[in-house]
């Protein structure tokens, strides 16, 4: 983002909140490739891209109305030993991680991943969803009176610093200077004065 801003580095403003399922698993039937008919089959692949392409059309249509949102399926995996060539795969496993700086979006898409999963497993049966354990984070604005001292600190070296949001989750106030991709977090910058604790 900051490469395709054309800046060196931002301060960071917030923390998106997280909401995940680390562990879930789509569960269908096994079969072999050759002789299964389509309407018959019970494919955790086709069912785990029903999910995938409602999703990104829902996240789309948050970003449309002015709301934050971010959907990662960070993890896929359908490659078990029981995964073949020939085999129509009965099994897939995948995490699911959404962040927003609003909990509302998180818990509204909470239900919308609820309502897709059911609309699938009616649309094909022999699907069935396990989303496992969910784990929560919760969002926070970073400390103004150490941005206000990071942006300070730019300025002072002729360094604009642009506000972004932080994707990263953290839990005690803070400020954070996050550089160019492919920069070093240490440098070029050095602050001067004493760190500032947050209030």
């Amino acid at each position: 983002m900051l490469d395709e801003a054309g800046e060196s580095h931002a301060i960071v403003s917030g923390v998106r909140g997280g909401l995940r399922y680390r562990n879930a698993r789509i569960h269908g039937v096994w079969a072999h490739s050759g002789g299964a008919p389509r309407d018959s089959r019970a494919d955790a692949v086709f069912a785990f891209a029903d999910l995938v392409q409602a999703l990104d059309a829902d996240w789309a249509e948050v970003l449309d109305g002015g709301e934050d949102l971010a959907v990662t399926f960070g993890r896929v995996d359908a490659a078990g030993p029981l995964h073949a060539m020939a085999k129509v795969p009965g099994q897939l496993e995948f995490c699911l991680d959404l962040r927003s700086e609003d909990n509302a979006v998180l818990d509204r898409m909470d239900a919308m991943l609820k309502s897709r999963i059911a609309a699938i497993e009616a649309a094909r049966p022999g699907i069935r969803f396990e989303l496992g354990a969910q784990s929560r984070s919760q969002p926070m604005q970073l400390s103004p009176r150490l941005g206000d001292w990071l942006e300070a600190g730019a300025a002072s070296l002729g360094a604009q610093s642009p506000a972004m949001a932080n994707q990263l989750a953290g839990r005690t106030p803070t400020g954070t200077a996050r550089p160019q991709q492919g920069r070093r977090a240490s440098g070029p910058f050095r602050w001067p004065g004493p760190i500032l604790p947050a209030r």
